[in-house]
């Protein structure tokens, strides 16, 4: 490194201190922190040469990311967990980030809540590592630790209305750094030696089971605890391995079996004599279904830039709002085989190609296939192997460094490496590495790609059950195939292959099995919505459909346009209140009986005077209120008719001399789905009496309390006494139309660990699916 080249290192170096300290400074005020960054004596430091051995990583020319480098949005993302760990009655919490967007530098900076809290309240908070159990993982951890520490370990921070608390460490409060907090005021809290430096080992800890290792993480608790430290765990990925499981013995008796997340609290729980609501962490994932309608938990989503390329929504919302960002591009086969025109891919089945006889020749025969097992099994190989080399042919052309290609064929590794030899690709034309086994132990997979030993080529990866959670491809691999066939849940979808195309200075593609294409497809239009089943350790409070037509409209209480608000409160007054009265414990008369006839009200005429129908079937309304609906729908009127699907018969509204429809009242739980019926309700046998063809509005109630406004959710034993309010209310369509039901919220099942931060109200909501 020439004079020069230092010299320009040192200023990058310093350039970036500074714009963490406005980027700090700047976010803390917003959020009412009086703490500013002072990076001074850093950049003094820093220009004088002084151990700049330390920092020489940050511009050296062989870095090949930014492990361990804090960028803007991954600073505010933790500034707002700051806030949250000072002012939140909730002990625990959870970052939303979108997949590979810098959530471990987040938690990095997580480490800064040790001086910030310590400045604040004088509370000695201990910040240690829950992890994954790869090995790579831990390795990617450690390495950003030691980078991360090294870059900004001497930065101070202040307070700005010089309110310290009193008796802090005198040697912290002399200098207020990162470095100082985990030298002086963390000492002693592993040994008994005071002058005892933590290193990294000693705060990160692989999540993994035996009771050595659970043993060890609560020991750490335990001794930190006694010597006035407050623990916090800083959680990745809180979802994974996050249920318990039954497992048969002999006798063919299950038995619960603690997952390693539970094993870890219940040794905490008893080295320190609490109980589980004792525990204070911060989960960061891209997935947290199991925690994130939970009201006992708090949130904070993670900020990004345009740079970042993936998917910027979650369950309704965006992530990062006011931000444009593009995700992968993701094809189905059949979109695929056009694409690179080999008609043969659109046909390949990895279940197929590894099945037994049997199986092979019940696909076969489901799918028309008119050849033997062998025959299929040569095809797939070239039809797979005329893709690949189109592709390179293409990234060629684009120009730029070897392009990386990612393919997951089987989770087995050793059909992987029988269908890799199989394959027989021109080795002198592209290099095939594998990322599983023995030649993914200890390896990152960045690691192993730098490692590879043809540079000058493209390059493809074969993983099986690896390339998710923790292991982020470099920007180099621009294309990721996975041959699964339908992703159990959206954890495992979104977590897999998917994710890992995600990231900063990403452009990748992504091709999918046709029935997997339909569930992102659903996500995205949704905007994350929960449109397949969550995770193995949770279920959906309300049902989902993606893309199955339907002939009933969801009119919904919750919906801020003025006009559907005055027809519920007009359907409150004039219908509601008859049946279920203020302070009652339940509905009465809510069904018709042979002496008053079939219940009839003025619900079309309420409408009419309010032009509801019109109004909400105008472009610019429809797309707002009914976003899951991508087409004009036509709502029945008085005089309308709709065929019923099944037997065909004409079916119109069952109306009395005055115009009023018959209906239904139905007693519910406000996101446990809609079963109206056929076109709303086709036959009245259950809610109306005598025979005939109709279809007819339901109203859904719940109960409430009047002071606080909080559903009362007691259907199953009422006890208590409320208002009454109609949540939504459906109305038959008269054609069907498509639509992307989500799910309105996603809770842990009573197997997960996170089960017991649940609210009684969010347990009924869950029992009641």
């Amino acid at each position: 490194m020439s004079q020069e080249d230092l010299t320009r290192g040192i200023a990058s170096y310093v350039s970036h201190l500074r714009d963490i300290e406005c980027a700090f400074n700047e976010w803390a005020a917003h959020n009412g922190l009086p703490i500013i960054m002072d990076p001074s004596k850093a950049i003094l430091n820093a220009e004088s040469a002084y151990d700049i051995a330390r920092i020489a990583s940050f511009w050296s020319p062989t870095r090949a990311d930014d492990s361990g480098i804090v960028h803007e949005s991954q600073l505010k993302t933790a500034i707002d967990c700051f806030s949250r760990l000072r002012t939140n009655t909730a002990r625990c919490g959870h970052v939303l980030g979108a997949m590979q967007s810098g959530k471990t530098t987040t938690s990095l900076a997580l480490q800064w809540a040790g001086p910030v809290l310590y400045m604040l309240t004088g509370e000695r908070v201990y910040p240690f590592y829950l992890i994954g159990n790869q090995t790579s993982h831990a390795d990617q951890t450690k390495t950003e630790l030691h980078r991360f520490l090294d870059y900004y370990g001497n930065i101070e921070l202040r307070r700005t209305d010089e309110q310290m608390p009193e008796g802090l460490d005198a040697i912290f409060t002399r200098a207020p750094s990162l470095a100082n907090y985990r030298g002086y005021v963390l000492r002693g809290a592993l040994e008994d030696d005071v002058f005892d430096v933590l290193e990294a080992e000693d705060i990160i800890h692989r999540r993994v089971g035996g009771s050595q290792s659970v043993q060890a993480i609560a020991a750490l608790c335990r001794r930190a605890t006694e010597q006035g430290y407050r623990p916090l765990m800083m959680i990745d990925e809180p979802q994974y391995g996050a249920s318990d499981r039954m497992v048969a013995d002999e006798d063919g008796v299950n038995n619960r079996v603690p997952c390693v997340l539970v094993q870890i609290f219940d040794r905490i729980e008893q080295e320190l004599g609490t109980t589980r609501n004792d525990h204070w962490f911060v989960g960061l994932s891209a997935t947290p279904f199991e925690l994130n309608d939970q009201s006992r938990i708090w949130e904070v989503r993670q900020y990004l830039t345009e740079n970042y390329s993936g998917f910027n929504f979650f369950n309704g919302e965006p992530i990062a709002e006011g931000i444009n960002i593009i995700p992968p591009t993701t094809m189905g086969l059949t979109d695929f085989a056009d694409f690179v025109d080999v008609p043969f891919m659109d046909t390949v089945s990895m279940a197929a190609y590894g099945a037994g006889d049997t199986q092979f020749l019940k696909s076969a025969a489901r799918n028309g296939y008119p050849d033997d097992q062998n025959t299929y099994r040569v095809q797939v190989e070239d039809a797979l192997r005329e893709s690949i080399y189109a592709l390179l042919d293409q990234y060629e052309e684009e120009g730029g460094d070897p392009v990386g290609l990612c393919i997951r064929a089987f989770n087995n590794n050793l059909r992987t490496a029988e269908f890799i030899r199989h394959l027989n690709l021109d080795l002198t034309r592209v290099e095939v590495l594998t990322y599983y086994g023995g030649a993914a132990r200890d390896l990152s997979i960045k690691r192993m790609i730098a490692q590879r030993r043809h540079r000058d080529l493209p390059y493809i990866i074969f993983v099986t059950n690896r390339a998710r959670m923790a292991d982020a491809f470099p920007v180099q691999v621009r294309f990721f195939m996975d041959f699964a066939q339908r992703a159990s849940d959206l954890n495992a979808l979104l977590q897999g292959l998917l994710g890992r195309a995600c990231g900063y200075g990403k452009r990748s593609t992504v091709v999918l099995s046709d029935a997997n294409k339909s569930i992102i497809d659903a996500y995205a239009a949704t905007n994350g919505g929960y449109v397949h089943r969550p995770s193995r350790h949770s279920v959906v409070v309300g049902g989902y459909r993606r893309g199955a037509p339907t002939t009933m409209l969801k009119l919904k209480a919750e919906m801020t346009d003025p006009v559907v608000q005055t027809f519920f409160r007009e359907i409150d007054r004039q219908l509601v209140l008859s049946y279920a009265p203020d302070g009652s414990i339940k509905p009465t008369q809510t069904r018709s009986t042979r002496q008053t006839g079939p219940r009839t009200a003025p619900i079309l005429t309420i409408a009419q005077e309010l032009n509801l129908f019109d109004h909400i079937e105008a472009p610019q309304v429809r797309t707002a209120l009914f976003p899951q609906i991508p087409t004009a729908f036509h709502v029945m009127r008085a005089a309308d008719q709709a065929r019923h699907g099944r037997s065909g018969v004409l079916l119109g509204y069952g109306l009395d001399a005055d115009g009023h429809c018959r209906y239904t009242f139905r007693w519910s739980v406000r996101g446990s789905g809609a079963q109206g019926g056929a076109a709303g309700r086709a036959r009245g046998q259950r809610d109306a009496a005598g025979a005939g063809q109709w279809v007819e509005p339901t109203i859904y109630l719940e109960k409430y309390d009047p002071v606080t406004g909080e559903a009362i959710y007691d259907r199953n034993n009422p006890q208590r006494p409320g208002n009454w309010r109609a949540f939504m209310i459906t109305f038959p369509l008269r054609e069907p139309v498509q639509e992307l039901e989500v799910a309105d919220m996603a809770l842990p099942t009573d197997m997960c660990v996170y089960e017991y931060q649940m609210t009684d109200e969010e347990r009924a909501l869950r029992d009641a699916v």
